[in-house]
């Protein structure tokens, strides 16, 4: 902005999990700089992932999803949690977490708490005004609807027990610290 003599904006939002890797730098570099972080159950967001794998959507490439292996997939939730929870410890105040479950069931709320967070008295509804690219559209065709509460725990039915038993068993110190507890564990016993 200061090359084009534009005027510095007042907020600035990146939606960029891979800004994980320079958050320090960038709390650093930035001490205004607030960071929110969503997080979901990594059931649910295997689920997701391995569903978008399958096949079903027909304009998007599942490739951009990265690997799709369960056991990969519960590391790099646990990688991701704890490197934030890192972030919140570093830069106490400045990180905001909050768990999808809850911005679901109670959208403007949450929102509209974040807003605070942020130091701004504003409401918001709805989804914010999001917009979602064009290469991406079909993935997230529900964005401007409201929340699908049918589908939170759907994952419960429709992952396969075997990658719901892993995830538990790799990632349950940090499901466990989120509130998340073990589902298919106890459908499993002592084994699977």
């Amino acid at each position: 902005t200061r090359r084009r003599k534009l005027p510095m904006p007042e907020m600035v939002v990146f939606q960029r999990g891979s800004l994980l890797s320079v958050a320090q730098d960038i709390a650093t570099h930035f001490p205004e700089a607030k960071f929110v972080h969503v997080y979901r159950d990594p059931r649910a967001v295997i689920r997701s992932i391995t569903e978008i794998g399958s096949g079903r959507f027909e304009s998007f490439d599942p490739r951009h999803m990265g690997r799709r292996d369960t056991l990969g997939l519960a590391r790099n939730w646990v990688t991701y949690v704890e490197r934030v929870d890192a972030l919140a410890a570093a830069y106490p105040g400045r990180v905001y977490q909050i768990r999808f479950e809850h911005l679901c069931r109670d959208l403007s709320g949450e929102l509209n708490a974040i807003a605070r967070f942020a130091g701004r008295n504003f409401v918001l509804e709805g989804n914010g005004g999001v917009e979602v690219g064009v290469n991406e559209r079909e993935i997230h065709q529900n964005v401007s609807a409201a929340p699908m509460l049918d589908r939170l725990d759907a994952w419960q039915r429709e992952l396969p027990i075997w990658r719901g038993y892993v995830t538990e068993q790799f990632a349950a110190a940090a499901m466990h610290r989120r509130g998340y507890e073990p589902v298919f564990t106890e459908k499993c016993g002592s084994g699977l």
